[in-house]
């Protein structure tokens, strides 16, 4: 499948945050070092930077989650307990 410049680009904008370069390359039969080269030409996150972003997003959320099921539970032991006095 040949690609056009504006496609190749449309791909490694989408997908180079979320991919290892060398999936897409495999897909897509874009060279690596091109998509190095242009998510670096215009300041895209690349797959393991993004991934770290991501994981650390991603445990704040879990922590917040956790201290919200951790307050909802002490709150019901403590209306069990208020009812049963």
């Amino acid at each position: 499948m040949q690609l056009t410049k504006q496609q190749k680009e449309e791909i490694i904008m989408e997908l180079a945050p979320w991919l290892p370069p060398k999936k897409i390359s495999e897909e897509f039969g874009i060279p690596q070092g091109s998509i190095y080269y242009f998510c670096n030409k215009h300041q895209i996150p690349k797959y393991q930077e993004n991934m770290a972003f991501q994981k650390e997003e991603y445990k704040y959320e879990w922590i917040g989650l956790l201290q919200d099921i951790t307050n909802q539970k002490m709150q019901n032991v403590r209306e069990l307990l208020n009812d049963n006095k």
